[in-house]
Order: C-alpha cells, then structure tokens, then sequence
C-alpha cells in the first residue's frame, strides 16, 4: 500500500475471515491481537483458531520450547558473521536515520560487511527479504542467504528428535528447522528471510501487504506492526488497482491479472501439465521397448501407457492456459 497512489473502486471484496472493525461500532478503532502462550499451541489449534480464520496472534512465552529457543543464544554477531559471512545480500538503504525505508533503495554487499555496519552501530542498513533465487536445476529455493546458512534442511524438519527446539548447530549457531511442523503442521513455506536491521529512534518499512501468511519470530530487539483487515483495501491508497479480495484476503490487482485464491495465474496447472505429460511420454517409450522384445504383459502396460499419454495430453491441452502475470501491485 502506498499513500501516494490512487484510490481505488469497484473492488470485489470476498473476504470473509477475521475482521474487528466490522464489528466495531466504532468502524476503524484499535483493536489488541490475540496473544497465546506458545506452550498450549499445537498445529492443529495453529490452523484452526489463527490461519483458517485469517486471525492474527502473537504467540508469549519468550520462545520457550519453540524451535527458535535455542538459536536466539547462539546468534551471535559473531556468530551470525562467521557462518554466512562470505554470502551475498541485498539490503535497503536509508541516507538518513530519519528516512524510512520501503521505498525501492537497495546495496549488495556481504553479510560480513553488512554485519560490521551493524556490530558499529550503523543505521542506515536494512536486511530484509532476499531476491527470489533458483537452484542449479532452476528450482525455486525457499531459502537464500544468509537464511539458507541458518536453517536446518527441509529431509531434517524436526532435528532428528530434538523435540524440535532446534540443536542442529552448525558453524557455531543453532540451526531452527526451515519448517517448524509442531506449529505449522502441513503447511509449507513460499520463502523464509531474515530482516535485521538498527534504529536508534525507529525505524519503517511503510504500510504494505504480502501475499503470504507470516510467521515472525522475534530474536532480539522490538517489532511493531499496524495491522488491516484485507476487506480495508478501498479505504487505502492503493499502488496499483485492486479488483478483487479473494475470502481469503489475497488480493488481484489489474495491472498484474487475476489470479486463483492461492495465487496461481494458470502457470501451475501448466507445469503439472508438462511434468505429467513428459512422463507419459517417457513410460510409452519403454512400454514400446517392451513389446519389441516380448516381455510378459508388455501388452497391457503398452495399453495402460496410451491411455496415460491421452489423458496427459489433454490435460495440457485443456488445463494448461493462464490469465495474466502473477504477483505484483500493492507492495
């Protein structure tokens, strides 16, 4: 959100989850956040009371059996410098400590050089989320540095039996689990980052919106956040033209398409499309090779081959179409 935009109009609002102000009779007053000891919480409580109801919460208990208890003693600057020192990051930049960030000036440095400006108390350096990064195969990775050096690998989720708080330390910090699945159960991350940052007399990011649920965990310092309701889109001045919140508060904007709840623009069905049809492809060829040499029941998987390959190719024929480009507007 930015309120040097336009406003917006003939939204179509759909949201249908926590909203304290349409109760409110006073319309836009305060309104405290849930807080819950992060002991009682399970997964299924997680998803039931805060993220099926599009609830926010803050989880007390000064991490105390959470996966993130045990890294807070061990990120260390020095630490912290040593086991991702070497890594490149991009971070927002300020000329002033009086001026907020969040509006579009960044640096690539190493962690190292910008963990020195912070252990010298500089101000004016903001880490925050990494640019979207890719593996060697092309994959999109959850995690980029410095985060991907501090997490433990997806195949070890829950430290082999830690109990999940966190004891995988490496290079000298305590590695949390890049999903902590006692609290989140099945859900899966889209990208895990590391925001840290110094500011004598405070710091903003400005008012935005993402679009995925956050989990913050706060290891030191202070936080505050300014919550709206997504169904508060056309009382904004909007970056963008909003046209639609989703009942689940994703919000479309026209200038990037209109997409699914869950944020796919048909690029998804595409692929899985793609994959399923490539494997289809790949079976038939074998199945053909084993017919030609007369293997028992080559007839039949030949068979069960060509009706995988119809179905894969239609549905890249029927499923495989998009509307508009993902993501954007409203940042």
């Amino acid at each position: 959100l930015d309120h040097g935009a336009t406003t917006p109009s003939a939204v179509r609002v759909e949201y249908d989850g926590h909203d304290p102000a349409s109760a409110s009779a006073s319309g836009r007053a305060q309104h405290p956040v849930d807080r819950v000891p992060a002991s009682s919480v399970t997964a299924e409580t997680f998803f039931a009371n805060h993220v099926a109801r599009r609830r926010p919460v803050v989880l007390t208990g000064d991490l105390r059996g959470t996966p993130w208890a045990r890294a807070r003693e061990t990120w260390t600057d020095r630490r912290l410098a040593d086991a991702a020192g070497d890594a490149t990051v991009r971070v927002e930049v300020r000329a002033a400590a009086g001026d907020r960030y969040g509006v579009g000036s960044y640096e690539t440095t190493t962690f190292r050089e910008f963990m020195r400006r912070f252990v010298d108390g500089d101000d004016t350096r903001y880490l925050t989320a990494s640019p979207a990064a890719t593996d060697a195969h092309g994959r999109g990775v959850v995690a980029s540095a410095p985060a991907s050096r501090l997490l433990r690998d997806a195949e070890d989720e829950d430290g082999g039996g830690d109990g999940g708080d966190g004891d995988g330390d490496g290079g000298g910090v305590s590695k949390p689990p890049v999903r902590p699945s006692k609290l989140t159960g099945r859900l899966v991350p889209a990208n895990v980052n590391v925001w840290m940052g110094r500011a004598r007399d405070g710091a903003s990011s400005g008012l935005h919106h993402d679009h995925h649920d956050n989990l913050y965990v706060l290891m030191r310092g202070k936080k505050k956040f300014e919550l709206y309701a997504p169904s508060c889109v056309e009382d904004m001045y909007v970056a963008g033209t909003p046209t639609r919140v989703h009942a689940n508060g994703r919000v479309n904007y026209a200038e990037a398409g209109e997409t699914a709840e869950d944020g796919d623009d048909g690029s998804l069905v595409a692929r899985v499309a793609a994959i399923a049809t490539r494997d289809a492809e790949e079976e038939l060829q074998l199945a053909e090779e084993a017919v030609e040499r007369g293997d028992d029941g080559a007839s039949e998987r030949l068979r069960i081959a060509e009706e995988r390959m119809e179905t894969a190719m239609d549905e890249a024929i029927g499923g495989g179409g998009g509307g508009g480009g993902g993501g954007g507007g409203g940042d």
